[in-house]
């Protein structure tokens, strides 16, 4: 259960949110600003869902833009209406905002549930690229890097190589050139990674991360645990969680995980 930072104005729109999310997420409902940012720093919030609008200053770009560069990365998902401010949407798409809920959706719950969860996959891919950065070609990053952040939507092989412009054919070409595991290898890390994420919140079941990475059972994802890190999923978590799986994954790359030089500034496709 992720811990999520709230900033809104409008007690029914806030009452939708909680709703919509209450059941996957721990909300922290914040009167204004400066209390988000107190929460942000001195909790362990992994995501930050913002009426940008609704107060009587409004929250700034400038704002969004100091939020955006805290360390850890959080998840930010502005909540508005944007009618008659419609340029600001691509504002928020150059301050890289991981989502955004539009006014009318409020009543959609499931669409406010699969906006945050790709929010939430955004920044975990974006840590797992940080803890991985220099320590694999940059094609394994991209690579794993989407695979994180698109693992709850049962992606394939043709999904990822169409990311980048390339067939499927190709891009095992170009991650087997690097001493690099197949595409099919980093969907399953994708899907490792994001469910380890979810268990580590408390009160998440095994089932429930199966369940969120596409596993039909909390046994399917258990075996899948044991044969690539050696640990069933909680004795992962136990161990470290995410160090756990960044170093099985580092194993799988094998002499990948050095890399050549020349390779670090290259991405699939380039």
């Amino acid at each position: 259960m992720a811990l999520l930072a709230v900033l809104e104005f409008d007690l029914r729109s806030l009452a939708l949110l909680q709703t919509a999310l209450g059941v996957d997420h721990q909300l922290v409902t914040c009167a204004c600003w400066t209390q988000l940012q107190e929460v942000v720093r001195n909790q362990a919030v992994e995501g930050c869902i913002l009426d940008i609008y609704g107060a009587s200053e409004p929250v700034t770009l400038r704002e969004l833009q100091q939020l955006r560069r805290r360390q850890p990365p959080v998840a930010i998902v502005v909540h508005a209406d944007f009618k008659g401010r419609e340029m600001d949407l691509f504002e928020l798409g150059r301050l890289d905002v991981d989502g955004v809920i539009l006014a009318e959706q409020e009543e959609d719950h499931r669409a406010i549930r699969d906006t945050v969860r790709q929010a939430m996959g955004t920044v975990v891919a974006l840590r797992v690229r940080q803890a991985l950065q220099g320590r694999i070609p940059v094609a394994g990053l991209d690579c794993l890097a989407w695979a994180v952040e698109h693992a709850t939507g049962a992606p394939t092989v043709d999904h990822l190589a169409g990311a980048f412009g390339l067939t499927r054919r190709t891009l095992a070409r170009e991650l087997r050139e690097r001493d690099l595991p197949a595409p099919s290898e980093f969907l399953l890390w994708g899907r490792l990674f994001r469910a380890v994420h979810v268990l580590d919140a408390p009160g998440r079941t095994v089932e429930a991360a199966a369940f969120a990475v596409g596993y039909s059972s909390g046994a399917a994802l258990g075996r899948a645990f044991r044969r690539e890190t050696g640990y069933p999923p909680t004795e992962t978590v136990r161990r470290g969680g995410a160090a756990v799986v960044l170093q099985a994954f580092l194993k799988a790359c094998g002499s990948g995980a050095v890399g050549r030089r020349s390779d670090r500034s290259r991405g699939p496709g380039s």
